[in-house]
């Protein structure tokens, strides 16, 4: 079984559970738990989760010698998580996680210009393509919503994350990885969410503690994933989330989404789609 391969599985693994993070989310808004208290749970309840276990490794395992890049990748993610946060509250859940969706092709960009991998003119072409989808979900016809740039910037802001997790995986474990970005991602929002606190009730207290497992588990198996795969690989498998998202928000929440929508997930899925084939066939053994 190659890397790429494994990193598909884990990958898939991190679309379950990061499409009901994004569930979870919406539906905390819903209840008035403010924007930052969600953002803060987020990273202090996976650092919570994953202390027994970074206890029983040892925590002097978990040392980094690239404390700069661990604080890059928690505070590309928190910008990031913060924006999809935004998004999912003020937009039907189709189009704030179609248009998050971009990050893989926000990813082949900025793996070229960063990791200085090789991309040729099909993968460029199949990410202009996907782009395209972009802007059929922003609306053409002048129904643009302010919520959706923030969607838009979490999608660039979760591709240098993804990119920073790349070269962080050349040399750190993923336990140096996930307790690094948990413990500087809790000092970075922890004053916002002392700012905007409100104390939530039993119900909104249990929707917080599922949003922390979702997160954990999602970071876990994208973790991996981009430990044992390549970027242009692992991060389009991503695109499932969409046709998952655009279901459970019609079952959901009555959510059915437009036209332009839905012809901006199919061309985004395709283009994700082709460039993660095209670089199947290109790591391939040639005989």
């Amino acid at each position: 079984m190659t890397g790429n391969f494994r990193g598909v599985l884990w990958a898939l693994g991190s679309v379950f559970f990061m499409t009901g993070m994004g569930l979870v989310i919406k539906h905390l808004g819903a209840l008035g738990v403010p924007l930052a208290m969600i953002v803060f749970f987020r990273q202090a309840l996976v650092l919570l989760i994953s202390l027994p276990w970074f206890v029983r490794m040892g925590l002097g395992q978990l040392r980094t010698l690239r404390p700069g890049a661990h604080l890059l990748r928690a505070l590309f993610s928190v910008i990031a998580f913060s924006a999809l946060a935004f998004a999912l509250d003020r937009l039907i859940l189709a189009d704030a996680v179609a248009l998050s969706f971009s990050t893989p092709l926000w990813s082949i960009v900025g793996s070229v210009f960063l990791l200085g991998e090789a991309v040729r003119v099909r993968r460029w072409t199949a990410t202009a393509i996907g782009f395209i989808g972009v802007l059929c979900i922003v609306r053409p016809e002048g129904q643009f919503e302010w919520a959706m740039l923030a969607a838009i910037s979490s999608a660039l802001f979760g591709s240098l994350s993804k990119i920073m997790l790349k070269k962080l995986t050349a040399t750190d474990s993923v336990g140096q990885i996930i307790v690094n970005f948990s413990l500087i991602g809790t000092l970075l929002t922890v004053g916002p969410c002392l700012y905007f606190w409100q104390t939530p009730d039993l119900v909104q207290a249990l929707w917080i503690g599922a949003l922390g497992g979702f997160a954990f588990f999602g970071q876990y198996c994208i973790s991996r994933a981009f430990s044992l795969g390549d970027v242009t690989v692992v991060g389009p498998m991503d695109f499932l989330r969409m046709p998952l998202a655009a279901l459970l928000g019609i079952s959901l929440f009555a959510e059915v989404p437009d036209a332009w929508t839905v012809t901006g997930m199919a061309i985004i899925a395709l283009s994700s789609a082709y460039i993660a084939r095209r670089e199947a066939m290109l790591k391939s053994p040639r005989r």
